[in-house]
């Protein structure tokens, strides 16, 4: 199982993007994590297009997102 972990994205801000090779590798993944601070939910709907993901919400994160986030997850990911 291919585990692509990634955080503090902070996205959308100006021009900001996922770098290509970081997005090449969330395209290989079986799993994405994102351990916070997405900023918008675009952002997971974005990671979403890639794959599952599992996500928390970070301190920087807005009212949507604390809402559809937990502030904490557990992930078991046996081979």
């Amino acid at each position: 199982m291919e585990i692509a972990i990634v955080s503090d994205t902070h996205m959308p801000r100006g021009p900001r993007r996922l770098p290509d090779e970081c997005v090449s590798r969330l395209r290989r993944a079986d799993l994405i994590i994102h351990a916070g601070d997405l900023v918008e939910l675009s952002v997971l709907e974005l990671l979403q297009a890639y794959g599952p993901v599992v996500a928390v919400h970070g301190n920087v994160d807005d009212v949507e997102v604390r809402a559809r986030l937990p502030g904490s997850a557990v992930v078991d990911a046996e081979p």
